[in-house]
């Protein structure tokens, strides 16, 4: 394989509209998401990735246990750093905060309906509840500013990326 873009802790090239990492990847210092250098106020991490297969998955029709169990030992992670802006993260954090508050919010709304109310209204308004937090809960869990799409033979590749944050980068994929 050609020499890649090597950092002092890993590895990372571009492919197509996706960024490839090997674990330790430090990327330079510029917002993934507006290409931004980054100075003092911005955030700057090192974050652990992880990639579970797909096909994990389809054991929560046998047991939700299971399916963490199994999700444990076959999940890949690996370290990234990379920067946002403030205006980047500030964004991030507000979705999150959405998110958190809506789903807070329907399991009060549950709760409540299930207390105050009889019959079948109240049934039907737990239910619905119920399920406007698991969303709420689902896309907190999903909103990253970054997102690993792939595990392929210790790479990830990642999705979220700015077009122009690739573009800056310059190195694109091996023997290729």
């Amino acid at each position: 394989m050609p020499p890649l873009s090597q950092t002092t802790s890993g590895y990372y090239y571009r492919d197509g509209d996706f960024l490839v990492i090997r674990d330790g990847a430090v990327l330079p210092a510029r917002c993934v998401h507006t290409n931004q250098d980054i100075g003092p106020e911005d955030w700057t991490k090192r974050v652990r990735m992880t990639w579970t297969p797909p096909w994990v998955f389809l054991f929560i029709l046998v047991h939700i246990l299971i399916l963490i169990i199994v999700a444990l030992f076959v999940n890949k992670k690996a370290w990234l750093t990379y920067s946002l802006s403030r205006e980047a993260r500030g964004r991030l954090i507000k979705r999150r905060s959405i998110a958190f508050i809506v789903s807070l919010a329907g399991i009060a709304s549950a709760v409540g309906s299930g207390v105050y109310l009889n019959g079948n209204l109240a049934i039907g308004l737990t239910i619905l509840c119920c399920l406007i937090a698991l969303v709420a809960l689902f896309v907190l869990a999903l909103t990253n500013a970054i997102r690993v799409k792939k595990h392929d033979d210790g790479w990830f590749t990642i999705k979220g990326c700015s077009r122009e944050f690739l573009d800056s980068l310059q190195v694109e994929r091996p023997g290729g």
